[in-house]
C-alpha cells in the first residue's frame, strides 16, 4: 500500500473519530461552541495585533476548521481536500529517503 493510500484510508478513520467524539449528539458536541470562542474561529483579525499573536490565531482556527471539516464533509470531499497534501508529502519522503540511501 502506498503511502497516499495510507493516507487516504487514515481520513476515513480520523472522519470516524472526529465524528464519534464531537458529532452531533455526543456528549462532546458542546465543546465545539467553545473551542470556536477560544479559536476567535468567526471573528476578524484586528488591527494593531502583534505578528506572534496572529500566528497564534490563525493555528488555533486551523485546528477548529480541520475539526469542522471531518465533521461535516464527506468522505470524498476530504480525500479531495487532503490528497494534494498526501501526494507532496509523499513525495518529499521519496526523494528525502532517496538521499539518505
Amino acid at each position: 500500500m502506498s503511502i497516499v493510500d495510507r493516507a487516504v484510508k487514515s481520513l476515513g478513520l480520523r472522519q470516524r473519530a472526529y465524528q464519534g467524539l464531537f458529532g452531533e449528539g455526543s456528549p462532546s458536541h458542546h465543546i465545539l461552541t467553545e473551542l470556536a470562542l477560544y479559536a476567535k474561529a468567526f471573528e476578524p483579525d484586528t488591527d494593531g495585533i502583534g505578528h506572534d499573536m496572529l500566528m497564534t490565531m490563525h493555528g488555533r482556527r486551523q485546528m477548529f476548521f480541520h475539526i469542522v471539516n471531518h465533521l461535516k464533509l464527506s468522505t470524498n470531499e476530504l480525500e479531495a481536500i487532503y490528497i494534494s497534501v498526501a501526494t507532496r508529502s509523499a513525495q518529499r519522503f521519496t526523494v528525502v529517503q532517496g538521499a539518505t540511501e
